[in-house]
């Protein structure tokens, strides 16, 4: 059975990664101390190249559910920002791509600090775990019949009340990716065009997603994550993936949050139509812990073709039905949960 582990200064030491699933923050995660392509021959500027990194935030409001992403690819980068409008299905994102370099993706939780800066379009986050929250602040000017999208929210990631889900998990024999995700308390006020947005932290939640990974050029997965607030008020979520990792069972990022405790799951089975993920999902376990209905009520999609560097991409968002058992034995209902699911495929 896997259990948290105490958590090492350093992610990488002597070379290779500290592997688990770890209690706390990294201090220092140097994922570049690592050389996953030559055995420790190449250089850091061509490790750089290969590291995937990103930081993305979402929030989950009566009205809207909020998206927003920095990702540095290494040979490429790209950030949106967009606001799904669950009254009117309508989805209204500001997206760009990015030469080198471009995208600032923080190195640490601790005092780190995400941008990306073009004419008419600004994103910044500021993390600060130490003192138990997230900053971002957008400011996107209309475009292209895109409304004009901006302000600022916390991610309220007070250690002593959520517990993250950290992983270091082994992508091959000398490779790894490193995840962070929590779901929160988020506050604040964003606004849609000239419409306000004001977030509640009794009620709206913040979902975190921070990611560095030596992927190979192929790379995939399947991704469902949602929380809510139940009628003790503790935040009730999951997160849950499939992967490319081979052994799900003693490797990977699926858990449920409730209240301020975590419970690791086994390997998850998503079902569904990949040529069109609008229709429903159904998504379990092993284990009898998760039986869920995803039904999708919107989509984002984002193809790239460059030749050689593909991406498919699919992000239904929608509503999750029925139930989820913690360590303790204790079943969570799911009705009528927000929340989004990912199908991922690439070539970088």
């Amino acid at each position: 059975m896997r259990r948290l582990l105490e958590t090492p200064d350093r992610i990488v030491e002597n070379g290779k990664f500290n592997l688990g699933v770890f209690k706390s923050p990294f201090r220092n995660l140097n994922m570049l101390d690592a050389d996953p392509l030559m055995g420790g021959a190449a250089p850091r500027a061509l490790r750089r190249l290969r590291l995937k990194d990103w930081q993305h935030y979402a929030v989950i409001h009566p009205d809207f559910y909020f998206g927003t992403v920095i990702f540095d690819a290494g040979i490429t980068a790209k950030t949106f920002f967009f606001a799904y409008d669950r009254r009117t299905g309508k989805l209204h994102e500001q997206r760009r791509m990015l030469p080198p370099g471009a995208a600032k993706v923080a190195e640490s939780l601790f005092d780190g600090r995400s941008s990306a800066k073009l004419p008419g379009y600004k994103l910044e986050y500021e993390n600060h775990i130490d003192k138990g929250r997230h900053e971002i602040r957008a400011d996107i000017a209309a475009s292209k019949g895109i409304p004009a999208l901006s302000g600022r929210f916390r991610a309220l990631e007070d250690l002593s009340k959520v517990q993250p889900l950290i992983v270091s998990l082994p992508l091959g024999a000398a490779s790894a990716m490193y995840s962070h995700k929590v779901v929160c308390p988020a506050e604040g006020e964003l606004k849609v065009g000239g419409e306000s947005v004001r977030l509640d932290p009794a009620r709206d939640i913040a979902l975190i997603d921070v990611h560095k990974a030596y992927y190979p050029r192929r790379f995939w997965w399947k991704w469902a994550n949602f929380a809510a607030f139940d009628s003790k008020g503790r935040v009730i979520g999951a997160n849950l993936t499939d992967n490319l990792i081979e052994d799900q069972r003693s490797w990977n990022e699926c858990a449920i949050w409730h209240g301020p405790e975590i419970s690791l799951l086994g390997p998850i089975k998503f079902e569904f139509d990949e040529a069109d993920t609008k229709k429903p999902w159904r998504i379990s376990d092993h284990d009898g812990r998760v039986e869920l209905d995803f039904a999708p009520q919107g989509l984002k999609v984002e193809d790239l073709n460059l030749g050689v560097f593909k991406t498919h991409y699919r992000q239904p968002l929608g509503l999750f039905n029925g139930f989820l058992v913690d360590d303790s034995g204790e079943k969570h209902p799911v009705k009528d949960v927000f929340g989004v699911a990912e199908h991922m495929d690439s070539l970088l």
